[in-house]
């Protein structure tokens, strides 16, 4: 009996065409995609800052520099330029590299101190978020250069929260769910006990009783002289911001509208302060939140860099 040839030319073609798949398939399984690679140029001044960033990405990187004789890094990406010269930060993102190729020139008499941000778009940011949260167009005015051993901080529990991520040498006057009676009740009185000349006290309350502005603005004058005629400096934080639906989810009445009302009063009605306006900074820089209104430990970090940023040496 005769084979039919036509029917086995068939099976024989349709064969060679699996195997052929199937080593296309064993083939193409093991390559993966090469990893990217972007940078950007920048230049600034010895004793300038700058603040790096992949728009987009609310979590923390780990920010690296070729040189750090040449340039600080924090973990949030704020550079300061020391030294003369040129070097690289990089940071990775999802396997890829982004690259600030930075050349710091020689300090000049007339160059601005304002820390101005350079960018960069990351190839995705399918798994980071940004908050979004209205800006208040506030301004940081805070200067000086405090050792940060000599700086006080005293507020909430976002502070609590901040002292517990951070560490550091500052000391701290914080405790959860306080407000204006706290602050003349027990704050005060720690800070009037305190050898408080030649250092820095930062305030940040205001989240839990923001409608108390009027009130806030009197009291901390008042203190804040007495504070001055010890020798000490004094700063106000601006109220930081909250994610609202977030917020919402967790039973916190407290939205930004508020919080921006709060802030712009208070900083108009504050005489003799410092103003480390964070709530824009952090509006701009995008940060995240555990539960709406306190935040994740990169976002304390982002925060108390950019004070020391301000008023540390």
């Amino acid at each position: 009996m005769m084979r039919d040839r036509s029917c086995s030319k068939k099976h024989t073609t349709r064969f060679t065409v699996l195997l052929a798949a199937l080593l296309l398939a064993v083939l193409i399984l093991p390559v993966r995609a090469q990893a990217s690679v972007k940078y950007k140029n920048v230049t600034m001044r010895v004793g300038q800052s700058i603040q790096l960033k992949l728009k987009g990405v609310s979590k923390s990187l780990n920010w690296k520099t070729g040189s750090a004789r040449k340039v600080s890094v924090t973990d949030s990406g704020l550079i300061t330029a020391k030294k003369k010269g040129k070097v690289t930060v990089k940071v990775k993102y999802s396997g890829d590299t982004y690259k600030f190729y930075i050349q710091v020139k020689k300090r000049s008499k007339k160059q601005s101190y304002a820390v101005r941000t350079v960018s960069m778009k990351p190839f995705s940011t399918s798994s980071d978020v940004s908050v979004t949260a209205e800006f208040a167009g506030l301004k940081t005015t805070a200067t000086g250069r405090f050792a940060e051993k000599n700086i006080i901080m005293v507020g909430d529990s976002r502070f609590v929260g901040m002292h517990n991520t951070v560490g550091g040498d500052a000391a701290w006057i914080a405790k959860v769910g306080m407000g204006l009676s706290w602050l003349k009740s027990t704050a005060a009185t720690k800070l009037k006990k305190m050898k408080v000349s030649g250092k820095a006290v930062v305030f940040n309350l205001g989240v839990n009783d923001l409608s108390e502005a009027s009130d806030y603005i009197s009291y901390l004058n008042t203190l804040g002289s007495q504070l001055r005629s010890k020798g000490a400096s004094v700063y106000f934080m601006t109220v930081n911001p909250i994610d609202n639906k977030a917020a919402a989810a967790k039973g916190y009445s407290v939205r930004n509208k508020s919080v921006i009302s709060f802030n712009k009063k208070v900083v108009a009605g504050l005489s003799g302060f410092g103003i480390i306006d964070t709530y824009d900074y952090l509006v701009f820089l995008s940060f995240q939140t555990v539960d709406g209104v306190h935040y994740a430990a990169s976002t304390y970090r982002a925060i108390y860099d950019y004070m020391k940023l301000c008023i540390a040496a």
